[in-house]
């Protein structure tokens, strides 16, 4: 173990929250101090004064006897040190976060969740609430589009973003999950078949081709950034922007009204193909799509779940594999 890495441990174990000893907020100061590069900014988000949150870094680095930040008349950076106890800080202050979870399990949790757009989405959320039912549990779910889906983690309004990535977005949208410091896990990988209702005249067949599909409207949410980039998939040599007909709505039951009552169809996920045929909606394979869906949820990289984000993403787990191995 890493000299530094048995001091903090040290310092903490033996933790009080009097005299010199290591504090828990000393960690906190340092990690946002690291983060901004500045101490005065550092100050301003804990609502402290600039020399009080000087005067602890300080105790911090005579407590573990080591110099952490370099400070200049630019800023402020870590010195070699205060890098390997900057990744140290934030394993500790995650499972102090953690611990917290813990200690607050029988008082009222929010899981906040944001989802593309998916049948199914309502169906995991009853299951999930029917799993913590003995629980004081408040769940919220917000069903938007890829970009907004990402900006709702990003902004803290959603803990667990659910995404459905297909290949025309993949790139984009890992760069912009790079940027925004949200992490991806993927659970598996999909593709898209063909859902149509009983008005269709495609409703009986095994097997359809992009040729048959174009000569119908197709049912699709309002169009964003990365929407639009799927319009420039092919599939067995036809862009998706060939299709003459188009019928904009902006939720998914107005996706299975107008297929349940036209000849409309859209391309939807296999995870969804047992929910739809419960609606009387088939999902039929589309001959040569080689369209790969990419099936995560996403979080902020510098904050650890909670308890019942925790359980939530184990019942995400649980249910796409399942239904990626029933398709």
């Amino acid at each position: 173990m890493h000299v530094l890495t048995k001091l903090v441990a040290g310092a903490i174990l033996r933790g009080t929250l009097g005299g010199d000893t290591m504090q828990l907020q000393q960690l906190e100061y340092f990690v946002k101090v690291a983060e901004l590069g500045s101490l005065n900014k550092a100050a301003e988000v804990f609502y402290v004064t600039q020399p009080a949150l000087s005067k602890a870094i300080q105790n911090l680095e005579q407590e573990i006897g080591a110099e952490v930040l370099r400070r200049t008349n630019k800023g402020v950076s870590m010195t070699e040190d205060g890098k390997k106890l900057y990744e140290y800080a934030k394993v500790i202050l995650s499972h102090v976060d953690l611990i917290r979870d813990i200690k607050a399990k029988d008082a009222l949790q929010t899981l906040a969740v944001a989802s593309y757009p998916l049948i199914s989405m309502s169906r995991i959320i009853a299951d999930f609430y029917n799993r913590q039912s003995d629980r004081n549990v408040t769940i919220r779910l917000k069903e938007d589009r890829l970009m907004q889906v990402i900006d709702h983690v990003y902004e803290g309004r959603d803990e667990i973003g659910f995404l459905l990535i297909n290949n025309s977005q993949l790139r984009e949208v890992k760069n912009t999950l790079k940027f925004k410091g949200l992490s991806l896990e993927i659970l598996g990988h999909d593709t898209w078949y063909a859902n149509v209702g009983e008005h269709s005249p495609l409703y009986d067949k095994e097997l359809v081709t992009m040729e048959e599909l174009i000569q119908y409207p197709i049912v699709r949410l309002h169009d964003d950034h990365y929407s639009n980039l799927t319009n420039y998939l092919r599939i067995d040599g036809i862009l998706l922007r060939d299709s003459r007909k188009h019928i904009y709505v902006s939720d998914n039951a107005g996706l299975v009204n107008v297929m349940r009552h036209t000849d409309a169809y859209r391309f939807g996920p296999g995870l969804s193909n047992r929910d739809f045929a419960d609606l009387g909606i088939r999902s039929i394979p589309i001959r040569n799509c080689d369209v790969d869906v990419v099936v995560g949820w996403i979080k902020k990289k510098s904050a650890a779940l909670s308890f019942i984000g925790e359980e939530f993403v184990h019942l995400l787990e649980e249910w796409t594999e399942k239904e990626l191995e029933r398709k």
